[in-house]
């Protein structure tokens, strides 16, 4: 079985918007840490492309992010139903408000064993990265 056949796998924006003073924070993976999230450096952007950003990547309640370039790993469930930034070069792991599904997605991807399966799937030398592809494969069984 594929994630893709049972949760909705997509990532932030690709876009480098302007930084603005007062606007909606721009996650990003420096932003993930221990399973919060980090406001502090994040840069924000203005309104208008935070709506740009939301029409591909909104993130939702129980929605989880997965950090995909450079400390790759990262896992953040949103249990907020209003959420004060958009995404960018995040998975975006979308369970359209089904707490449980999320929930058990949540603590498999924290566990050793989805620790170890998100980390079969790096690639890179320089700075590691795992593909949207690479999520979307079949999870395989350890024994």
């Amino acid at each position: 079985m594929k994630f893709e056949d049972f949760i909705d796998v997509r990532d932030g924006t690709h876009d480098s918007p302007k930084a603005v003073e007062d606007g909606v924070y721009l996650l990003t993976t420096k932003g993930l840490k221990n399973q919060k999230i980090d406001f502090e450096g994040l840069k924000k952007v203005s309104f208008q492309d935070a709506k740009k950003i939301n029409e591909r990547s909104i993130v939702e309640q129980y929605d989880i992010l997965l950090s995909m370039i450079g400390t790759v790993g990262n896992v953040y469930q949103e249990r907020k139903s209003s959420v004060p930034y958009v995404i960018k070069n995040v998975a975006l792991l979308k369970f359209h408000g089904d707490k449980v599904l999320s929930d058990w997605i949540y603590y498999y991807l924290l566990s050793p064993s989805g620790q170890q399966q998100i980390n079969l799937r790096k690639k890179g030398s320089t700075q590691q990265f795992i593909s949207l592809k690479d999520i979307r494969t079949p999870i395989a069984r350890i024994n």
